[in-house]
């Protein structure tokens, strides 16, 4: 087996394998789960034989973060504000929309100034009343900034499923709904990504990285080389 390290160095590899083993045929490559493989089968020395050429790919560490929440249907949950944002700084990073973040930071900061949060006492987490007036948008006419702060039901992260491919071309949108729970002892978040948003996501990666192979293929010999969505099984 040969390891590639992108698209064009997998089709290189094949073209000189073919050059160096003309005695394989019958290439065919397949874009899955874990990279893009291709294959051709030895039939002139041992049809049970077969040649590998893989690129293989990894889950970007924010894809990856957003699966684990996907995994527990419970999200991340912190007790106060401050440690949602530190999350979605520190995990997230880039993939938030600079719109949603600076709405948070902009609650946290009138609301502190209004005076009914528990900030003013050295603890970090927001009064009820005051969370959910932010929630609704402000519906007391004093709240000031507040009424800016509307925290949406859903935001959608742009993330690349593969670390390995660029963010021009690659980046998915992926749907998270944000949960806010008002208990006892503050304020709960949750971030949740919606039911069959990361499936499609990997999904549609897929059919992108399908289109570059092909379209790198047109190269001498290699036109008529197989391409499908799917993974090639170990062999027994």
């Amino acid at each position: 087996m040969y390891q590639a390290d992108s698209v064009a160095d997998l089709v290189l590899a094949m073209q000189l394998f073919g050059k160096s083993a003309p005695e394989a045929d019958s290439w065919f490559i397949a874009v899955g789960h874990g990279g893009v493989v291709a294959v051709a089968n030895d039939c002139g020395v041992d049809p049970r034989l077969r040649h590998e050429v893989r690129f293989s790919l990894c889950r970007s560490g924010q894809f990856a973060e957003i699966e684990k929440l996907a995994v527990s249907r419970e999200g991340t949950e912190t007790k106060d504000l401050f440690g949602f944002i530190r999350f979605l700084r520190v995990k997230l990073g880039d993939a938030v929309p600079a719109p949603f973040l600076q709405s948070l930071r902009e609650m946290r900061y009138s609301s502190t100034s209004k005076g009914r949060a528990s900030v003013h006492t050295g603890a970090e987490s927001l009064g009820a009343e005051v969370l959910r007036e932010a929630t609704l948008g402000g519906a007391d006419p004093d709240a000031g900034p507040l009424t800016a702060c509307r925290i949406p039901d859903e935001v959608t992260m742009d993330v690349n499923v593969y670390e390995e491919l660029p963010d021009e071309g690659y980046a998915m949108e992926v749907r998270c709904i944000v949960d806010v729970r008002f208990e006892e002892a503050g304020p709960a978040f949750s971030l949740i990504p919606v039911n069959g948003e990361l499936s499609r996501a990997e999904r549609d990666t897929n059919i992108l990285l399908k289109i570059a192979v092909e379209k790198a293929l047109q190269g001498p010999g290699m036109a008529d080389v197989g391409v499908f969505c799917g993974s090639c099984l170990a062999k027994h």
